[in-house]
């Protein structure tokens, strides 16, 4: 058995984004934001102000997620597979990675 012990250096890699989060009306918010804290590398879900409705079936959400990108991906890899998740979920009609902070590096990425 070994007992050698990887270590990563984990704030090299984590992320903090701004998203719009569109969504079904009828569907539970706080569910669908319970969901998307259940997507591998997200650490935490932050609903910044009130949805906003646009329509009668659909609302708009600004979201705040910190997330942690795995050793073997870059930004690229995860921006898609986490959007594919998301809009999986449930009620999600649609998902948009607005700007992204490099915590570590300061750095902000905006689209």
């Amino acid at each position: 058995m070994d007992n050698n012990i990887n270590e990563i250096k984990v704030d090299d890699l984590v992320f903090q984004a701004m998203s719009i989060l569109t969504s079904l009306r009828d569907k539970n918010l706080t569910d669908i934001l319970t969901l998307i804290r259940k997507v591998e590398g997200v650490t935490t879900v932050t609903l910044t102000e009130a949805a906003v409705p646009i329509g009668e079936k659909h609302e708009q959400s600004m979201l705040k997620l910190k997330f942690v990108i795995g050793p073997n991906q870059n930004w690229a890899q995860y921006k898609d597979a986490l959007s594919k998740r998301v809009i999986a979920i449930d009620g999600v009609l649609n998902f948009e990675v607005k700007k992204v902070l490099d915590i570590d590096k300061r750095v902000v990425y905006t689209r």
